[in-house]
């Protein structure tokens, strides 16, 4: 639920690409998280704290998507952004892994690992809906294609995007 899929409709809308280049914008979320994830595995490794990192993470992504909140979109604003928000999602998702498998012990690491797996799975479900409701609960257009061609729409849908992200950083 970090707004993934609303990051690709707003590129879309916003920017005037088509979906496999808005999609392609997912390139550095993804990114970020895999850097965020391999900076804190290592930090944790050579530091032994795990509390740190994914506070500091979540604050990140928070401002992150804050800022996406505000800020008028742009292709080099979504990247920068989108980037910062994988970084700190990244911070989370290997300390949860490691902490939760240390913790279970060597008898109860399958059922830990999957545990920590369903969360994951549920968290962004939920985080999903709760994004599409913020976004589509206020959208008055129902066709998405059409407000390309009304910019008084468009721009309403825009501010809609920007209240979405509001709510997930605030999430």
């Amino acid at each position: 639920g970090h707004g993934a899929g609303g990051r690709v409709a707003l590129a879309s809308l916003a920017l005037g690409g088509g979906t496999s280049e808005s999609a392609l914008l997912l390139l550095p979320l993804t990114g970020g998280i895999v850097l965020g994830s391999g900076l804190t595995g290592r930090l944790m490794a050579r530091t032994g704290r795990t509390r740190e990192f994914p506070m500091a993470g979540m604050a990140l992504a928070a401002v992150a998507l804050a800022a996406m909140s505000v800020v008028p979109p742009s292709r080099g604003t979504l990247i920068a952004l989108s980037m910062l928000t994988g970084a700190g999602l990244g911070t989370v998702m290997s300390t949860m892994q490691i902490v939760t498998q240390i913790t279970a012990g060597p008898a109860r690491l399958g059922g830990a690992a999957a545990s920590v797996s369903l969360g994951r799975s549920l968290g962004a479900s939920a985080g999903a809906a709760a994004f599409g409701a913020l976004l589509f609960g206020a959208e008055s257009v129902p066709d998405l294609a059409a407000l390309r061609a009304d910019p008084a729409a468009l721009a309403e849908t825009i501010r809609s995007f920007h209240h979405a992200f509001a709510g997930a950083a605030v999430l």
